[in-house]
């Protein structure tokens, strides 16, 4: 008999202001990994983020951490926008599109042109769809 029941925890965000400076979000959340689920807190800054939503779009990677894969997925709730980032992030595009063109590469990463291809069609065509 299974006495633990499979939660998902989607952290609280509420926008803190700073006592000199912008405000920031202020991101919430129990680590139940160690004894007691103490409380941990991260921020994020309101110039990257400016809105809530971005903000959530953001953390949704943190949350996969927290939560644990498992339990992400018996939510289904994996966007496309998530998917997205996650592959931009692990490829590199951002990265290697930062970069001049026709500079070699060393590793096995994209090329430059396909790297601006791969952006462009994400970000222009199948993100708004």
């Amino acid at each position: 008999m299974q006495l633990e029941r499979n939660c998902y925890q989607a952290g609280s965000l509420r926008r803190r202001p700073r006592k000199n400076g912008r405000p920031v979000w202020e991101f919430r959340y129990r680590d139940n990994t160690l004894p007691g689920s103490p409380m941990k807190q991260m921020t994020l800054s309101t110039v990257d983020y400016p809105s809530e939503a971005k903000a959530r779009v953001a953390l949704q990677h943190k949350l996969l951490d927290i939560n644990g894969a498992a339990t992400f997925k018996q939510q289904n709730t994996v966007t496309i926008g998530t998917l997205i980032d996650r592959y931009k992030q692990e490829e590199r595009i951002d990265e290697i599109v930062s970069q001049k063109a026709g500079v070699a590469r060393n590793d096995s990463g994209l090329q430059y042109s396909t790297a601006i291809s791969y952006r462009t069609m994400l970000d222009k065509h199948i993100r708004p769809a």
